[in-house]
């Protein structure tokens, strides 16, 4: 989804969120890896999984990226999963000033801004478990800001 494609509600509510919230920690909680065979593989099959956690005093996401290594004959090389979590707080410690919580504000927040944050640990966290497999030459592609979420590729 477009940032073009949400409606201005949510647009007005992620806004306000990102005024009322910094970043407190972006932690890894999970990394395995696992070769299962020689070879360096030729392709990447990625998931991506989200889930948002809110309480009184912070909002935290869960980001898993797991993956296989295929060679040629789309059998698997090797497996891997990362999970980190992003957790904001809030500026202000007046209830007056609470950060939404309604699950379509979670959603966008997630996708738009916690997604953006979270994405180069969870790059980087990919290319160190692959490398201590000594599989190399798979790499996330970049994101540029300007594009939103469309990622960089690279020639």
């Amino acid at each position: 989804m477009s940032t073009t494609e949400i409606n201005q509600s949510v647009l007005r509510q992620l806004d306000k969120m990102t005024d009322l919230v910094d970043i407190q920690d972006i932690a890894p909680v999970a990394f395995s890896a696992e070769r299962l065979k020689p070879g360096s593989g030729s392709q990447l099959q990625l998931g991506v999984s989200a889930a948002a956690a809110p309480t009184e005093q912070s909002l935290s996401y869960k980001f898993d990226l797991s993956g296989t290594i295929q060679d040629d004959d789309d059998v698997d090389v090797a497996t891997f999963a990362i999970s980190m979590v992003i957790t904001y707080v809030p500026r202000s410690a007046s209830p007056e000033v609470a950060v939404p919580d309604d699950a379509e504000s979670l959603k966008a927040f997630g996708d738009y801004v916690a997604w953006r944050e979270v994405y180069p640990y969870l790059r980087e966290g990919m290319q160190t478990v692959l490398a201590r497999l000594r599989i190399h030459g798979f790499q996330l592609p970049m994101v540029r800001p300007q594009d939103g979420l469309i990622p960089d590729t690279m020639n």
